[in-house]
């Protein structure tokens, strides 16, 4: 694996002999989790990029006991920094060894398409087709057998959502550790889904590409799917999870099928979110989709007040003049065309006005709204150009990363943050002076 230089060796020889000569106790490794040498031997394990990857806890526990107690039985233990390298990768090999195929299943409440469709990792199933064909998909995913799959479709069915495989299906594959994805499946399916929505009201709706039609009866009328599934080839990898947030998508996906839209949608989400490495940066416009979720499912007031907290969050943090930095950024960071410049202003300086109204004097917040007419109202345009700056994401992310020196030795929690702060200030100044 040559990961090491001689430096590195000799400091994980010791670790591993003082944790081995504390803890090895007739051939056996006693674990104390609050022990100093333990946690100094699996931090630094952990920080190997190779390990870091597909850690597991319980996994690595038994790998660096199986390390240990192959070549010592009894005391003194006493690693040499010649072998340490070969150390490492036989726990490598052994949290390969356990990585396997994972299924995330989530019923899509209302969503509307026809066709199957693939992206990545994700396979979208549309609510029209039967229930076998759905089983056949979801077979071939977890690399089961229809028997198989049948077994725990049925019991999934009879113990959490009796309806389960009556909605649209979102299948997410994921080649990790079982106690990982266990443990993140809630959170990869609610980015995944937030996403959707926020490229929906961002790019599709009340457009020429907005197929959304009312709802069916048939849809309606299920019976509310309470759980996620995680299926995989293996019985014992196989679990499923409360549902602890709202995974309805009352919308047309059929532009999911347009090459280009779905490269979009790809490329964000994995900017977003599949980045292992979060800073103040990527959690900023993380927090940010989370929030527009929320703003779409509330009433008038608390929509406007939502609103312009994601756009005060990305643009106006620790900064004075909120609502003319606001309202004059907007329009020349999303590059609007400049005779649409001074309306988009206009309108977020009104829907920040309105925001104040309602905060400050418990004014709720009114919009003109036009019924028998298509144009959206200055709210849905404000979340649209929102949906769009946080969709813009993976576009500020090569931006700021052009802009940082290589001698800038910042503090990498806060360097990006820092470079995106002076970005927008300099937009703002610029407009200004």
């Amino acid at each position: 694996m040559a990961i090491f230089n001689l430096l590195e060796r000799k400091k994980m020889a010791n670790l591993f002999n003082a944790f081995a000569n504390k803890s090895l106790k007739e051939g056996e490794i006693d674990y104390d989790y609050e022990d100093k040498t333990f946690q100094n031997l699996f931090q630094a394990l952990y920080n190997i990029p190779d390990i870091k990857e597909i850690y597991d806890g319980d996994i690595m526990m038994y790998g660096v006991e199986q390390t240990i107690t192959k070549r010592f039985q009894n005391l003194p233990v006493q690693f040499k920094e010649d072998i340490i390298e070969e150390v490492v990768e036989e726990i490598v090999t052994i949290l390969k060894h356990n990585l396997a195929d994972h299924v995330i299943i989530v019923p899509i409440q209302s969503a509307q398409f026809n066709n199957i469709m693939k992206i990545d990792n994700l396979t979208f199933i549309p609510q029209n087709y039967s229930r076998e064909d759905k089983l056949k998909i979801i077979a071939r995913s977890t690399k089961k057998t229809l028997a198989e799959t049948v077994w725990i479709a049925n019991h999934t069915e009879k113990s959490r959502s009796e309806d389960f495989l009556k909605y649209p299906l979102l299948l997410i594959k994921q080649t990790h550790q079982t106690t990982t994805v266990h443990y993140n499946s809630l959170n990869i399916a609610k980015i995944i889904i937030y996403s959707i929505r926020c490229f929906y009201y961002g790019n599709i709706h009340k457009t020429s590409k907005d197929k959304t039609s009312f709802l069916t009866w048939a849809q309606t009328s299920l019976a509310e799917a309470s759980h996620l599934a995680i299926y995989s080839k293996e019985t014992w990898r196989q679990n499923h999870k409360p549902l602890n947030f709202d995974v309805s998508v009352p919308f047309d996906l059929n532009w999911l099928e347009e090459k280009e839209l779905a490269k979009k949608f790809k490329n964000f989400l994995k900017r977003i979110y599949f980045e292992e490495n979060l800073d103040d940066f990527n959690v900023c416009f993380l927090n940010a989709l989370i929030l527009f979720n929320e703003s779409i499912k509330q009433n008038t007031s608390i929509s406007t007040i939502i609103t312009m907290t994601i756009a005060e969050s990305i643009l106006t943090r620790n900064r004075n003049e909120k609502r003319l930095r606001i309202s004059a950024i907007i329009p020349r960071l999303m590059k609007l065309p400049k005779d649409k410049q001074k309306k988009v202003a206009r309108d977020f300086d009104n829907l920040y006005h309105k925001r104040n109204n309602f905060v400050h004097s418990g004014e709720s917040v009114s919009i003109n709204y036009d019924y028998e007419g298509s144009e959206p109202s200055i709210l849905e345009e404000g979340r649209k150009l929102i949906a769009q700056l946080i969709l813009s994401y993976p576009t500020f992310e090569k931006v700021i990363e052009k802009k940082i020196p290589n001698s800038d030795t910042t503090n990498s929690q806060i360097i990006r943050m820092k470079y995106w702060e002076k970005h927008v200030d300099a937009i703002f100044h610029d407009i200004i002076y």
